[in-house]
């Protein structure tokens, strides 16, 4: 299989909470800082032609977000995680 046969692909990036609840600390100072390492991989991706979404959990309730993400999870090709 060469490069070529993944040009197209649907990516969904995660940038995941860094707090087991998702609301257990205040969402103002956590909100600044900007996913910058999901920002650049799916800038690179989109310059080759891939289609990304980046998905912030941080600025969901915890079942909201399990409701996006099951939802769409299966409409992707790939699904990357950012867990630092």
């Amino acid at each position: 299989m060469t490069y070529k046969n993944y040009i197209g692909m649907r990516v969904l990036l995660v940038y995941a909470s860094t707090t087991p609840t998702n609301r257990d600390v205040d969402i103002k100072s956590e909100l600044n800082v900007v996913p910058l390492n999901l920002m650049a991989i799916g800038a690179f991706l989109e310059q080759n032609g891939h289609t990304v979404k980046i998905i912030d959990a941080r600025i969901y309730k915890k079942k909201t977000f399990q409701n996006l993400f099951c939802g769409e999870v299966f409409s992707y090709d790939c699904v990357g995680f950012s867990v630092m």
